[in-house]
């Protein structure tokens, strides 16, 4: 189980890994820019939204502002949950593996 990298080709002279999601992840799925994944230490749904992440990461990287741990942590929590771009899914506490299926009603 490892954090969720991103590989960034824009670099000028070579490719670089950059973690995109902290949390150790054991399972992914990814579905209309939005991921999924079975992550952390209780092992909890998590959903993101990779578009909005990439833009944060973007703008942060454009910045050129290094944040501390502490100051990141605290901005997160300023932000309001409709507004956040990482949510736990609720009531998935303690889920070990997922599995993906198609609606028979809708297609999808």
């Amino acid at each position: 189980a490892l954090p969720i990298y991103t590989l960034n080709l824009h670099e000028l002279h070579e490719d670089t890994l950059e973690k995109l999601i902290p949390h150790r992840s054991s399972w992914v799925y990814c579905m209309n820019n939005t991921l999924l994944s079975v992550s952390g230490k209780s092992s909890q749904i998590y959903c993101h939204n990779l578009l909005g992440l990439f833009e944060q990461r973007r703008h942060l990287q454009k910045r050129q502002v290094t944040l501390s741990i502490a100051t990141n942590k605290l901005t997160e929590r300023i932000i309001p949950r409709k507004f956040a771009l990482s949510f736990k899914m609720p009531d998935t506490k303690g889920c070990r593996k997922c599995s993906v299926v198609r609606n028979p009603y809708s297609g999808r």
